[in-house]
């Protein structure tokens, strides 16, 4: 019998019960690393960004895609470093390549502030959604 078969079975109660195999499918959304854009939904529902277990799998199924990584992410001197090493370091750059853009804005806004002609970040962007509509 294959497994794929309808079955029909006679329960104790004389009813019929029909048996058929399930395909369980949760149902996920795929979740996508913030900076790549690659899949990330078989990693940690709180992951945000590719992880250095991602990058081994993705070398082992992807090498275009890890060539494009290692291109984009890769760390100084990556001839130097063991596999496990250099699939860390570019996790680790992805994510700060997210970190990074984020702490130059606060960084370039206290140093105006604190700036001998200070700077008032909010009342340059309030003139100009005043001014030119934006």
């Amino acid at each position: 019998m294959n497994d794929f078969q309808n079955v029909e079975i006679q329960s104790q109660n004389t009813e019929m019960l029909r048996n058929e195999p399930y395909i369980y499918i949760q149902n996920v959304t795929q979740r996508k690393c913030k900076i790549t854009g690659i899949d990330i939904t078989q990693q940690k529902g709180e992951s945000k960004f590719l992880s250095q277990a991602s990058i081994k799998r993705i070398f082992e199924t992807e090498p275009e895609t890890f060539k494009t990584l290692l291109s984009n992410f890769s760390p100084k001197e990556p001839e130097r470093m063991s596999f496990d090493k250099l699939c860390l370091e570019i996790a680790h750059n992805i994510r700060n390549r997210d970190s990074n853009k984020r702490f130059e804005i606060k960084r370039k806004t206290e140093f105006y502030r604190n700036s001998f002609f200070p700077l008032d970040i909010n009342s340059i962007t309030n003139n100009n959604i005043l001014q030119h509509g934006i």
